[in-house]
């Protein structure tokens, strides 16, 4: 089965990645989407978005726009280098035999336009460049440009986005279009048909997800001789079936408060796990209990089951109405939908870390843990308190794991912190190997 690959952008865009994608039709099938304005993007996606399973876009800036408002998708767009730079460089000088040292420049990046000129041994000196990543509105960018022209500070503009070019044209600014090349347009192609065959092999995975009641058993023991605790059995049931049936599954009831639901990967995240939060939030809106769900993936049955045990003894380690996801790759994702989520692997495979976790007493998945903590902090370093926030146990817990860590070399401090006028300061670590 060929893998949906969708291409987003301006006409003449979209028709040249459709005739260089006409190299892969074997692999993939393109499904074009044009556009007139960035603003019709999200909408395009929206729409189609359980057609697709990858999207290539034709620039930075729809894909920015898209990711704005989309965060989590699978897409990729062509970027603009020193081959795309050379070519309309060469319109400029000898197509149209004009000055090369005075143009602005928007989009590329600043090191492609420099390294690119000083191979050709053309002065830098008076060129004006606004590179920038994500996206920049259409008006700042058209402003860019004709200012400069309108001071004659520079003689041409080089823009990559197909809108600025048109408006600069109408203002008889001369303006050139900067154009992916036909390699790295088809380089992106390939990208995107691998990732495809990624998709369509994880789609294929069997899920399995452990959903735990919490403290049903104190509440079927309240009420053993009443009817009440069959109908509250009962009740669950019927949610599970709903949710179930949602997902094209199976289950099966183990015990009064577990349930295990089959299903296939690509069902479960077809709408970003939206039926599984639901799910929980039914729970405990119908029946005043709380859970906590374990998602395992896994190529085998055995396989996503022990992920899904997995997840399920993290995700207790936790709160209540906590997720957690575990996938064959031995990574650990969670709590989902939650604003202290992070993702880490339960393996290591440094034999030279392992020996240390071994005399420091903290396990593999505990150190990860660490690592993903520090680097979704973004601060190359981490206090106890903030370890023991993120990891749900004590200060004096997490103050332990980081002293031993660093007695190990995993650790070394780096810097204190005062928390404030009358707290004693609170030391930074960096965790990782020390060489």
């Amino acid at each position: 089965m060929k893998s949906n690959i969708g291409v987003i952008g301006p006409q003449d865009s979209v028709n040249i990645i459709l005739e260089i994608g006409k190299e892969f039709e074997k692999e993939i099938t393109l499904l074009p989407f044009v556009y007139n304005h960035l603003d019709e993007v999200v909408e395009i996606m929206k729409e189609n978005f359980t057609k697709v399973d990858v999207w290539l876009f034709s620039g930075q800036a729809p894909y920015a726009v898209a990711k704005e408002s989309i965060p989590s998708f699978n897409g990729y767009y062509p970027s603009l280098n020193g081959f795309s730079l050379t070519k309309v460089l060469l319109d400029i000088s000898y197509k149209d035999k004009k000055d090369l040292e005075h143009i602005s420049f928007d989009t590329i990046p600043s090191n492609e336009v420099i390294e690119t000129y000083e191979e050709l041994e053309i002065n830098v000196e008076n060129l004006k460049l606004l590179p920038y990543s994500g996206y920049k509105p259409i008006e700042e960018l058209v402003n860019f440009h004709y200012q400069l022209y309108k001071d004659k500070k520079v003689q041409s503009c080089i823009t990559g986005i197909r809108s600025v070019y048109e408006k600069l044209k109408e203002l008889n600014v001369p303006t050139y279009r900067l154009k992916p090349t036909k390699m790295e347009i088809r380089e992106t192609i390939l990208l995107a048909t691998q990732k495809g065959e990624i998709i369509r092999f994880q789609n294929s995975q069997i899920s399995i997800i452990i959903l735990q009641i919490i403290e049903m058993d104190k509440v079927i023991s309240k009420n053993k001789v009443s009817f009440e605790a069959h109908r509250l059995s009962l009740t669950l049931q019927e949610i599970v079936i709903d949710f179930t049936e949602k997902i094209q599954g199976s289950f099966i009831q183990q015990g009064i408060d577990r349930f295990m639901i089959y299903s296939t990967r690509g069902t479960l995240e077809q709408n970003n796990h939206e039926d599984i939060f639901n799910l929980l939030e039914k729970i405990n809106m119908v029946t005043d209990l709380s859970a906590n769900l374990g998602i395992g993936y896994g190529i085998t049955v055995l396989e996503a089951e022990q992920n899904a045990y997995i997840a399920l003894n993290n995700a207790n380690e936790h709160d209540k109405n906590t997720i957690m996801l575990a996938d064959e790759t031995g990574m650990v994702k969670g709590p989902l939908n939650h604003e202290n989520s992070i993702s880490y692997n339960r393996r290591s495979i440094d034999p030279e870390v392992l020996e240390k976790l071994q005399r420091a007493s903290v396990n593999v998945s505990t150190y990860n843990k660490v690592l993903a903590i520090q680097d979704k902090l973004r601060q190359n370093a981490i206090s106890a308190n903030e370890l023991a926030k993120w990891l749900g146990m004590t200060p004096r817990n997490a103050r332990r794991i980081l002293s031993d860590l660093e007695k190990e070399g995993l650790a070394k401090v780096i810097g204190e912190e005062t928390p404030g006028a009358r707290g004693r300061p609170r030391r930074l670590f960096k965790v990782g190997l020390i060489k």
